[in-house]
């Protein structure tokens, strides 16, 4: 960390303050990152973009007395690593359209090498198994589902849809999100 500010950091009296200040806050930065992430490697990530804006405001910095100082610190380390979660969420929500699913639960995937991928299909009951590996790898329509199924097509198509939120559902704890 120290070779990162001593490259982003161009007056020799700025780095001695900077190496100064990661010294003292370095565990204060880690701590409040490890209290709302609980991933050492998530941990470095945020340390080295706290130290990043540190540098970018290292002027104010040097106006602040000791109290400032670590209030300053602990808000950007706890912003950033709510940051970091909210941006997880955000890629965790996003929808998983159709072909998405058509691509994980194709033959190739289930009788190849992407244990992952199977692994979230295998996750899922077998209704809910049936009902997508029918629409979406046999790509049978509305009507020859619900005939095949004995539903009304209604009730097909909610039961489908439950399926791929089931299906989404197991996605996402597999990938841990």
């Amino acid at each position: 960390m120290i070779a990162i500010i001593l490259q982003l950091v161009v007056k020799v009296q700025d780095q001695d303050f900077m190496i100064d200040l990661y010294e003292t806050y370095n565990n204060l930065i880690r701590g409040v990152a490890m209290k709302i992430v609980k991933n050492c490697d998530d941990v470095d990530d945020i340390e080295h973009d706290v130290v990043i804006k540190l540098i970018k405001n290292i002027e104010n910095l040097k106006t602040l007395n000791k109290p400032q100082t670590v209030a300053y610190i602990n808000a950007i380390s706890k912003n950033t690593a709510l940051d970091l979660l909210r941006k997880r969420k955000k890629i965790a929500n996003c929808s998983i359209d159709c072909k998405v699913i058509e691509n994980i639960i194709s033959y190739d995937n289930l009788i190849g090498d992407d244990f992952f991928d199977v692994k979230t299909f295998m996750g899922i009951n077998e209704k809910n198994k049936f009902l997508l590996y029918s629409k979406y790898i046999e790509k049978m329509s509305i009507k020859e589902m619900a005939k095949k199924f004995e539903m009304s097509e209604n009730a097909l198509i909610q039961a489908l849809s439950r399926a791929r939120m089931d299906f989404k559902d197991n996605y996402r704890r597999e990938a841990g999100l």
